[in-house]
């Protein structure tokens, strides 16, 4: 049985991230402005959701928060049973293995540990995360992500929060998403935040345009600034 669960466990293990390409060309001059033009429009994050992974919520007339779905929050419930069962096994297969001297099944259940323990710790980073709601507070002139306290000046966080009053415009494009491990390829639907400068901070990327359009419009309007639709 421990076999089994090694074997799922240096299968998960060998996920790498999906490749990421434009589900179209887009052609920025149609938005007749000179800083879509040096505005880049490929993804910025590493992979999107094949699901609604958030919902906005209106906090106050200044404040808006993007929440995780349940859609979102299932996902990660599903992973973490799928990681914390093995680790459960292994943990107590080494202990067994190691109340009998059985080498062999000890090391065994130490490989399945360090193969099981990363993706449980893995799936409790993003049980964190998922805690956090990305903020946009006019009051405050500041949009975080992820972060209770922004720090719109620091370098580390640059991807992750930034001030309102630096927003140009908001950017909406679709994104392939296609795996070496699996077959199936679907969509993803990216909102950004584009700067003065032409630099990007990530809102959302998750598989339903629906959703995706309604909460960019939304954006939109409550940020006062012109959304760029390249779907």
């Amino acid at each position: 049985m421990y076999g089994k669960l090694y074997i799922l466990g240096h299968r998960l293990s060998r996920f790498s991230h999906p490749e990421l390409r434009p589900c179209n060309s887009v052609d920025p001059s149609h938005f007749g402005d000179p800083v879509a033009l040096q505005t880049p429009w490929s993804a910025t994050t590493v992979g999107g959701a094949s699901h609604t992974s958030h919902k906005l919520v209106r906090i106050t007339p200044s404040r808006m928060e993007l929440h995780a779905s349940v859609e979102m929050k299932l996902v990660v419930f599903i992973f973490l049973l799928l990681t914390l069962v093995p680790t459960l096994f292994a943990m107590r297969d080494l202990l067994t293995a190691y109340l009998m001297e059985a080498h062999l099944e000890m090391t065994f259940a130490v490989l399945g540990g360090l193969i099981c323990v990363p993706l449980v710790l893995v799936g409790l980073f993003f049980e964190a995360a998922l805690r956090s709601p990305a903020v946009f507070d006019k009051s405050k002139d500041y949009f975080s992500r992820g972060k209770s306290s922004p720090a719109p000046l620091d370098p580390e966080h640059a991807r992750k929060t930034c001030k309102i009053s630096q927003v140009h415009a908001l950017q909406l494009i679709c994104i392939r998403n296609t795996h070496k491990l699996d077959p199936k390829v679907f969509d993803s639907y990216e909102l950004n935040l584009v700067l003065r400068d032409g630099g990007r901070v990530n809102v959302f990327n998750h598989g339903n345009l629906e959703h995706a359009r309604a909460k960019a419009r939304m954006l939109a309007g409550f940020l006062a600034k012109p959304l760029w639709d390249a779907v």
